[in-house]
């Protein structure tokens, strides 16, 4: 906020002479294997020592087809609702309270920069276990989202000022690609806590501090830009934990026989 799939192939297929002979000691080595490496890297190691890490090609093909497929399908369920809004008045739902939240034009720098993690986030990935179940994670969150928005459309309530400089441009930008519609559950929430799995486990130190920082950013900004209420945040935060928890990285009956 995982052990992946391992290579099934017989240990004695690639143990070096005098281990492959007995059962008994490709089993030690397996145990060996699970209790030395860290919580991180024990996904990454399958039978054998050998790294379970994905190829390039393969981290890259899952970052073009998520970005493909998650921009489809938001936009074109962003413009049938938007084309629902002529004939059929889209509600919103907000706290009172909400209408107390200061716009702040330069938070749509952080908010758009969600693009460029949500590319990289395969790419990130260093394990085979973590990368499907990321891609699994993404492709069922936004058909949920997706299916929510046109099922149950909401609006943005709070009309944007016009913004000046810098920050005018990524809204008109923002604007044309995404209009006031796709509230709940929040689809950048949902990214975000899904990214943080993957993105804050690949990093240390004060690398990790940034990222983590940056993606309060992120969080925040989802509000003081008014691109959503409250309750898209609560709602996108319960559908990303439910994702995390439906598609593990470590299959459940590895992590509890070790």
């Amino acid at each position: 906020m995982g052990v992946t799939e391992t290579d099934r192939t017989s240990d004695a297929s690639f143990a070096p002479p005098g281990l492959g002979s007995s059962n008994a000691e490709s089993h030690g080595l397996r145990h060996g294997l699970n209790s030395v490496a860290s919580p991180g890297l024990g996904a990454e190691l399958s039978v054998g020592g050998r790294a379970d890490v994905p190829s390039f090609r393969e981290r890259l093909f899952w970052a073009i087809f998520l970005s493909i497929f998650g921009m489809g399908l938001y936009v074109g369920t962003n413009r049938i609702v938007e084309w629902r809004s002529h004939s059929v008045p889209i509600r919103s739902i907000y706290f009172s309270w909400e209408r107390s939240i200061p716009f702040v034009p330069l938070m749509v720098i952080p908010y758009w920069s969600m693009d460029l993690l949500y590319f990289f986030g395969p790419l990130v990935c260093r394990s085979r276990g973590l990368l499907k179940a990321h891609a699994k994670r993404m492709i069922v969150s936004f058909v949920i989202c997706c299916a929510i928005f046109l099922v149950f459309p909401l609006r943005e309530a709070f009309d944007r000022p016009a913004v000046p400089g810098i920050s005018g441009w990524f809204f008109a930008q923002l604007s044309v690609v995404d209009r006031p519609f796709n509230m709940a559950p929040s689809l950048h929430i949902v990214e975000l806590v899904l990214l943080w799995v993957v993105y804050i486990p690949a990093t240390s130190g004060w690398v990790r501090r940034i990222v983590q920082c940056w993606f309060v950013l992120i969080y925040l900004s989802t509000l003081l830009t008014f691109q959503h209420h409250v309750i898209d945040l609560i709602t996108g935060q319960i559908l990303a934990m439910y994702c995390i928890y439906a598609f593990p990285s470590t299959p459940r009956s590895e992590m509890s026989s070790s």
